[in-house]
């Protein structure tokens, strides 16, 4: 729990799935059990993804994220299901809220990466996000209007139904 939410579509289309790397304790779950919520997550994008959608973006808030919750196994283990069961799936991945040492652990884990997903990995400023998402999508603490905020993956699901819309902020 509180790792993360779906949050409705991109302005590709695409299923947009929030995660909160700031909210992740490694000690907490093992890579196990969070690899199955990334697969979990991963399932649900593509499932909800409308006809002729194919792949997912994803929004990785990093506040609050210190270098003691980066989860090495984790990474790596996501990063090989990834690229071995879900290859071009991912659309486009924004990291935002990020802190200074993100650049350097960006530096050690992008190796590990195919440079076409790589190519797909973009460091924003998050007043930036809505060119991607439009602002009735994007959550008011990024810059968006929808005032629509899950802490658990599960309860986000129903912002991918058909026709969705999201509570705006008035």
């Amino acid at each position: 729990k509180k790792k993360g939410y779906f949050h409705g579509f991109d302005k590709a289309g695409r299923p947009v799935i929030v995660v909160l790397a700031g909210a992740h304790t490694p000690k907490d779950s093992s890579v196990q059990v969070m690899l199955k919520l990334v697969i979990f997550v991963l399932e649900k994008a593509i499932a909800c993804a409308p006809e002729g959608i194919e792949n997912f973006s994803a929004i990785f808030d990093c506040t609050g994220f210190a270098v003691g919750q980066m989860d090495w196994p984790l990474v790596k283990e996501s990063i090989a299901t990834l690229q071995n069961y879900y290859p071009e799936r991912l659309g486009s991945l924004y990291i935002v809220n990020y802190p200074f040492v993100i650049n350097m652990l960006w530096k050690m884990v992008k190796p590990w990466l195919d440079a076409r997903t790589a190519e797909k990995i973009q460091f924003l400023d998050v007043r930036k996000l809505p060119e991607f998402i439009d602002p009735s999508f994007l959550p008011t603490r990024f810059g968006g209007q929808s005032t629509f905020e899950k802490t658990d993956f599960v309860l986000g699901i129903e912002t991918l139904q058909p026709g969705y819309i999201p509570p705006q902020k008035q």
